[in-house]
């Protein structure tokens, strides 16, 4: 059984007033027409992007395809929702697609072109044009905590990375700059595409939220630039981690929990294994960190689950309880799978 810690009730308590109405009703309420769900698999949103459910029991992987609106995930149900596997929002890898509600990645410059901003309000920007053999590369995005700036692998005018940015509904995550291109001996070089967003998922309902497994909603690795022994182009800005909100009567973490909106790598170059381990051969630019809320009047955290995501802060008649739970739903930061 999870422990109960005295500062989460609270605590949660503060969240939920500060996020929903006073009377802490749902910010979606499900009408349950769409049936109880069990299983995983790969859903498709419709135009909303919300699932009516009764129940919710994720027994296997569950990802889902975006609709054309680019709206966040709502898993709402009526009753329980239990998750023993692994949900993702979490944006494509090397490839500048966003997750459901995030930003996709700026696109990449060839040549004398230079890279373009990715999408969201912590963008990053794209690497400046050049007509060298070094390109410039993307700035990673922001969302909780600001993307970073390339040090490696970039000519003098790498892009600027997005900034922090405040929990905003919907949530998602930004798009990292992509890389400008590059040409040596007038061969044109391609830089590399920004990481898209982290997506954004809520999980809402009047009754239990339980999870055994992960909620992912984290950042894309930007794309790699290519390169020869004598030049290379500019290498993409990694994507930001995007969000995850858990709205019920109860939410309940185990030990084997994990939640992570973590910004994706900066890109490397083609003439490294950058897939082997894309934060090691990164130029840097990494995408910022996403957030996680907790909306109830009931949250229970095992001390060795993973939190890996900015909660969202209290309102400030909450401010005294940040020292006591901050060890608690902050449990662990670590990078994103790939």
């Amino acid at each position: 059984m999870p422990a109960r810690f005295p500062c989460a009730r609270p605590a949660a308590a503060l969240l939920l007033a500060g996020f929903t109405s006073a009377s802490a009703a749902l910010s979606i309420v499900s009408d349950g027409s769409d049936g109880a769900f069990s299983g995983g698999g790969t859903l498709a949103l419709d135009a909303d992007g919300v699932f009516n459910f009764t129940t919710i029991h994720v027994t296997s992987g569950l990802s889902f395809v975006r609709n054309a609106a680019n709206t966040p995930v709502v898993l709402a149900a009526t009753g329980d929702v239990l998750i023993d596997a692994t949900v993702s929002v979490s944006a494509g890898h090397f490839n500048g697609v966003g997750g459901p509600g995030g930003g996709d990645g700026g696109a990449r410059g060839v040549g004398n072109q230079a890279g373009l901003a990715g999408d969201g309000l912590g963008a990053g920007e794209g690497g400046a044009a050049t007509t060298s053999g070094l390109g410039n590369a993307g700035g990673g995005a922001g969302n909780a905590t600001p993307g970073l700036q390339a040090v490696q692998y970039t000519n003098s005018q790498p892009g600027a990375p997005g900034g922090a940015i405040a929990f905003a509904y919907p949530p998602g995550g930004s798009g990292g700059g992509g890389g400008s291109g590059a040409v040596f001996f007038g061969v044109p070089l391609d830089g590399g595409v920004g990481g898209g967003g982290g997506g954004g998922i809520v999980i809402t309902t009047p009754g239990s939220i339980t999870i055994n497994g992960a909620v992912l909603a984290d950042g894309g690795h930007a794309g790699w630039a290519f390169a020869n022994v004598f030049a290379n182009a500019g290498g993409g800005g990694g994507g930001s981690g995007g969000a995850i909100v858990l709205e019920g009567g109860s939410v309940t973490l185990t030990a084997a929990a994990r939640l992570s909106a973590q910004g994706g790598a900066g890109g490397g170059k083609s003439t490294q294994p950058v897939a082997f381990d894309p934060f090691f051969y990164s130029n840097g630019a990494h995408g910022g960190e996403g957030y996680v809320l907790f909306a109830t009047p009931d949250l229970n955290i095992d001390p060795n689950a993973t939190v890996a995501a900015t909660v969202v802060p209290l309102p400030a008649a909450g401010l005294l309880l940040l020292p006591a739970c901050a060890a608690l739903v902050r449990v662990g930061r670590r990078r994103p799978g790939y």
